[in-house]
């Protein structure tokens, strides 16, 4: 089972300085792949560790001004530290797929800017939640805006997968082509399915009112249906954008209570992000177009799985939330702002890929394994 360190609560969580993140698009080009492995945070990003236990103080802050460390949570509270960092909610997990921190004596942190951060321990209690009964089955749509590189990359990484629990399930992979298909296509889907979106050129109209594939009221309403039914919805970019109820104006999937927003000043251009995901590690995952999340007053339960670490170059912005997930009836949803599935060739040039990246496409088989499980989110 794997070590989990979330955010997470039934009902309403919000605080001043806490933003959630998505992202836009994605690039093309590029020529090679390098091996799995993992990723320093971002220059100017200080050390931020998890305390287990406590009263909900924050863990303490290192490295450039204005670093959000990430804060322990005595049972059944969360907690946010001035800098917009985070806490994880601790106490005791009960039932299945709980996750605990509280009453600990160690802790998690990871590097930041450099600095080693100190080594500790995060304790998990309650199974990760067995599958789903039946087969496995996920739908990825592949119509306009769609960039096709990245639908036909997600779907190659779950059909082909590389990891024992993904191979375990052995998901069938299929496609539609045509937004009007999609009601048709969801209904003849087995139970507790993946629906999954990702990511999109930048012109997002095709989707919106008179567009070509527009989003009509009664498709809406299927996907709505779908997920409230039992079924998942995952996200990624330009499929988290319209998660939520509307996007420029024009109404989406509202599956996710939340808004979205670009950074500002932010070009578009392709980047890596530091984030720290929710098994305490640091990736440097593939970046364009971002967006960040706030998030509204809900009923439904969340869990908060990766959070972004402050950057200074090449564009500043603060800490915020890179993926989240959502019940939905009796379904979930999954929107990330950063490309799991991302590989080399998705960069504009092999010159344009930073020195040390490398892909970590197992995050996108850790998201898929999870959608499929009957987990109980916090």
């Amino acid at each position: 089972m794997r070590n989990m360190i979330r955010v997470s609560g039934p009902g309403w969580f919000a605080a001043a300085g806490v933003l959630a993140v998505i992202a836009g698009c994605s690039g093309n080009g590029g020529d090679s792949a390098g091996p799995a492995g993992g990723q320093g945070t971002a220059a100017g990003a200080g050390s931020m560790g998890q305390s287990a236990g406590g009263s909900g103080a924050a863990a303490s802050q290192g490295g450039g001004a204005g670093v959000g460390a990430f804060g322990g949570a005595a049972a059944g509270m969360e907690s946010v530290t001035p800098s917009g960092g985070m806490g994880v909610t601790g106490g005791a997990g009960a039932g299945a797929g709980s996750t605990s921190t509280g009453g600990q004596a160690g802790s998690v942190a990871t590097n930041g800017g450099g600095a080693a951060g100190a080594a500790g321990a995060a304790s998990v209690a309650g199974a990760a939640g067995a599958d789903a009964s039946g087969p496995k089955a996920v739908l990825l749509y592949h119509g306009a805006p769609i960039c096709q590189t990245c639908d036909t990359q997600i779907g190659n990484i779950i059909a082909a997968p590389k990891t024992a629990a993904l191979k375990a399930l052995a998901p069938k992979v299929s496609y539609v082509n045509n937004w009007a298909d999609v009601a048709a296509a969801l209904a003849a889907l087995p139970p507790a399915a993946i629906f999954v979106i990702g990511g999109t050129d930048d012109d997002l109209s095709p989707w919106m009112k008179g567009g070509s594939q527009e989003m009509t009221a009664s498709s809406i309403a299927a996907v709505q249906a779908f997920v409230k039914n039992g079924g998942r919805y995952l996200g990624i970019c330009g499929g988290a954008d319209v998660a939520p109820a509307t996007y420029g104006g024009t109404s989406t999937l509202n599956l996710a209570p939340v808004d979205s927003t670009n950074f500002a000043k932010d070009t578009g251009k392709e980047r890596v992000e530091s984030v720290v995901w929710n098994d305490g590690q640091t990736y440097g995952l593939y970046f364009q177009e971002g967006s960040y999340f706030t998030m509204h007053p809900t009923t439904e339960h969340f869990e908060i799985e990766g959070n972004y670490l402050p950057m200074t170059t090449p564009l500043a912005h603060g800490a915020g939330i890179a993926a989240i997930q959502y019940s939905y009836g009796k379904g979930k949803v999954y929107v990330t702002g950063v490309h799991t599935e991302a590989t080399a060739d998705y960069w504009d040039s092999s010159k344009d890929i930073p020195a040390g990246w490398v892909p970590h496409t197992e995050l996108l088989e850790q998201i898929v394994v999870d959608l499929f499980s009957t987990r109980v989110l916090n």
